[in-house]
Order: C-alpha cells, then structure tokens, then sequence
C-alpha cells in the first residue's frame, strides 16, 4: 500500500509520516529528492529555491518524475511525502493500493510552526513572504507545483490543528477505514 501526503508548508505532513514510521513503513519524500538535486548543481536547499527547482525539472521532464524516481525504491508499504502536483497523484492512482491524505490547518498556525522550527536556509521572515511563497505553490502559477488540485483529489483530510496524538487518531480511523474498504 502506498499511502500519499499533501499539505501546505509546515501542516504536519511529517509529523504525520511518524505515525507509518513507527509502525514499519518506508518514508519517502519528494522534498528530498529536490534537496538532492541541489546539492549535485550547488544550489542553497531554501524553499524558494526548491519550489524554482521543482518547477524546472517537472517542466523538463514531466510532472511526476519525482513520484517516478521514488517509486524505484518502494518496496512494500510506504509513505510518500510532499506530493504537490496532479500527475503525481496520476501516476499513483494508477495503483489500486494508493490513498492521499491532506494535512490541513490554519495558515497562521503554520507560519508560527514554520518560524519556531526554522530550517538553516529557510528564510521565513514575514507573514506575507511565507503566504506569497505557499501561493506558488498553491496556484500552480510557476508550473511545477499545484497543491490546490492535489488537494481537490485527495481520498482524506486530516485536521492538524491539535497536537500530535489527535492527529495520530485521526489517522488511525483512515486506516481503519482503508482496512475496511479493502477487506470486503
């Protein structure tokens, strides 16, 4: 079973993922994948670097050439973080195992989460510049990302407006249901 997670930046999407985690899943992110590529070209890892980045190679070479590239090391049940675009959640689709869950909460409560964990070369220096950069990526405006489609699509939402454990439980009753759905 492949289990898909979408949301926007600092929703919980990998908070969520240690909940598959801890119960043996593989994680996967297509975050890291762009990191990586960066690191080969020398490029600073921010997240407008790696939204540019994102936008270029899907442009080049295809939409869901980050879930192609992942689904080369899945091996079992696995989760794959950050999908941002449609034909990502095309290609999986394709499966008959695959489930989307979107992370969802308050903008105001994930530019706090954003600037309290801050990552090295994230430059999250106002309320405005972190929702200017989520429009991007929302809206599809550079091409290479359209988390509103994906999130239009997606089989679940999640509400992480709580702590860890109620967002845990939600994802237990997911499952419970998925199991259901698929036992019959």
């Amino acid at each position: 079973m492949i289990i898909g997670i979408t949301g926007l930046a600092s929703s919980g999407k990998d908070t969520a993922a240690e909940y598959f985690q801890k119960r043996g899943w593989q994680i996967f992110s297509c975050s890291d994948i762009l990191r990586d590529e960066a690191k080969i070209i020398m490029m600073p890892d921010t997240r407008e670097n790696l939204i540019s980045l994102a936008t270029k190679i899907k442009k080049e070479q295809g939409g869901d050439i980050l879930i192609k590239k992942i689904l080369t090391k899945v091996k079992g049940n696995a989760v794959i973080l950050g999908i941002r675009h449609p034909d990502e959640v095309k290609l999986l689709q394709k499966r008959n195992d695959f489930y989307l869950l979107f992370i969802d909460v308050d903008p105001r409560v994930r530019f706090n989460r954003a600037q309290s964990r801050a990552k090295k070369n994230d430059e999250i220096t106002s309320f405005d510049k972190f929702l200017k950069l989520e429009n991007i990526e929302r809206k599809g405006l550079s091409g290479g990302q359209a988390v509103d489609e994906v999130i239009n699509i997606a089989n679940y939402t999640v509400d992480n407006s709580k702590d860890k454990s109620s967002l845990w439980q939600q994802i237990d009753l997911i499952m419970q249901k998925i199991k259901s759905q698929t036992n019959e």
